[in-house]
């Protein structure tokens, strides 16, 4: 019986430690599986990022590539807004022309078009409306201020030369374009000014000379870029414009018609068609 005891003892002195190490092996390989299971699963943990980021690098890619014959410095402005997700404003700023009674304006045409064209909604335009101020008015109210409140990036001018009409000459036109101008770049350092004629009129007679002294003052400005977008109406002594004019307003295809100069001219894609045209 002693002897039964004693190998019962000596076994079970062999068998425990032996138990032990066994155990001990199975719970480090059990640890070391497991952290080797997280080191594996940290990648995915990081793909989403991965796939967040590949899934933008295509829109910036896509917007350089719409941008490729657009107007440059429009597409410097898109550059630094669109494309690194802030929005981009446009003021559209001048006489009554800059709304419709009936339709959509050419501002709103425009900035339609443009949404659609680069794919965003982040292009945002704000009109201002002069009515029926003159120039020199605009001057004595300070009108200016408002169009510098709205922060533009961009600010797209309608001089007032048709309501100036036989009151005002072009002279002080050109002086309160450049002041107003002045005033919104004063306030805005890197807004980018744009200048374009109001719209034309059927058998312009006084109003066709300002308008030439207009794009003779455009011609020599090196700061102000130009949009005549009369290049794309009737001319003034064919009867065919009283479609887009109705005496002094602005009909709806002529909206369009006027929208449409304007998107070519910012995107590019009149200069497209004449490459293709030769």
């Amino acid at each position: 019986m002693k002897r039964f005891i004693l190998g019962l003892i000596i076994v079970l002195g062999i068998a425990v430690p032996v138990y032990g190490k066994i155990h001990f092996d199975q719970k480090v390989e059990q640890t070391v599986s497991e952290a080797r299971g997280e080191t594996e699963e940290e990648p995915s943990g990081e793909a989403p990022d991965e796939e967040a980021a590949s899934e933008e690098a295509p829109e910036q890619a896509e917007l350089s590539d719409l941008l490729e014959d657009a107007d440059s410095a429009f597409a410097e402005k898109m550059a630094a807004t669109i494309a690194e997700g802030e929005p981009l404003t446009m003021v559209v700023a001048g006489s009554g022309s800059v709304t419709a009674e009936d339709g959509e304006s050419y501002a709103e045409l425009l900035r339609d078009g443009l949404q659609e064209t680069y794919n965003t909604d982040l292009i945002e335009v704000e009109v201002v409306d002069f009515e029926d101020q003159d120039s020199l008015e605009v001057l004595d109210n300070d009108s200016a201020e408002e169009i510098a409140e709205l922060s533009p990036d961009i600010l797209l001018y309608d001089p007032l030369v048709l309501n100036d009409n036989g009151e005002v000459s072009i002279e002080d036109t050109v002086y309160s374009l450049r002041d107003t101008v002045q005033t919104v770049m004063n306030e805005n350092p890197d807004v980018v000014p744009y200048i374009q004629p109001p719209q034309p009129i059927f058998e312009a007679e006084y109003y066709l000379d300002q308008i030439n002294g207009l794009n003779e003052e455009m011609e020599e400005s090196e700061e102000l870029i130009y949009i005549n977008h009369w290049e794309s109406w009737p001319d003034t002594t064919d009867e065919d414009i009283e479609e887009y004019v109705d005496e002094l307003d602005v009909t709806p295809a002529g909206h369009e018609l006027w929208a449409e100069h304007l998107l070519a001219f910012f995107t590019g894609e009149d200069e497209v068609e004449e490459d293709e045209d030769e």
